[in-house]
């Protein structure tokens, strides 16, 4: 499967559009519940399938949300065997996560959590990962306007990073337990337990 991998350029595309977003983010004069996931599938012949942005509910513990993700991730690539058109396999997801930001220095000073100081921003971040572990991530500042709008604008270029070094460690915990399930799910297994290597 790993000859079906998306270009960097092509990840980094997945993230970068803001404008798509806040139309997700605002439909019917609504602020959407977030995170939400998007997939993308590659064929046998490696044409790229797109499937539709969807909300998930993600559990509160850290163990409940691996779970949860992993289980995704199983599922994901079930069904990607079992598609018209198929068999597809998952190559790349990408997802959407709310929440508060302050700058590091702020943080540094206060000791205060981001979701509790006065001087905080709401903001997007979205993260992509591919199946061999490559992931890009853009920190949206989310602004909102009257009537439910909501504008999104990329944080200064220093908070927009796309680590594809391996040294820089998982960004993101939820993305890499859904690959897990994947793995799992495309060689038969059944539970968190069958991860590949344990």
């Amino acid at each position: 499967m790993l000859n079906k991998l998306l270009t960097d350029e092509e990840l980094l595309a997945m993230v970068q559009r803001a404008d798509e977003f806040a139309k997700v983010l605002q439909r019917d004069g609504e602020t959407q519940v977030v995170p939400m996931l998007e997939l993308i599938y590659k064929t046998e012949s490696n044409d790229n399938a797109a499937s539709a942005l969807g909300p998930l509910e993600i559990p509160d513990s850290l163990d409940e949300r691996a779970v949860y993700m992993f289980e995704a991730g199983r599922l994901a690539a079930l069904q990607g065997l079992t598609m018209e058109g198929g068999p597809m396999f998952p190559v790349a997801a990408m997802m959407l996560g709310e929440g508060w930001m302050i700058t590091q220095q702020t943080q540094a000073a206060s000791g205060v959590s981001p979701s509790l100081h006065p001087d905080r921003r709401e903001c997007l971040a979205v993260n992509a990962m591919a199946v061999d572990g490559r992931e890009c991530v853009v920190v949206y500042d989310l602004r909102r306007r009257g009537e439910g709008e909501v504008v999104l604008v990329p944080m200064a270029k220093e908070m927009v990073v796309h680590p594809f070094d391996p040294k820089v460690g998982v960004r993101s915990p939820l993305l890499a337990h859904f690959f897990g399930g994947v793995a799992a799910g495309l060689q038969g297994g059944s539970s968190l337990t069958d991860r590949p290597g344990e």
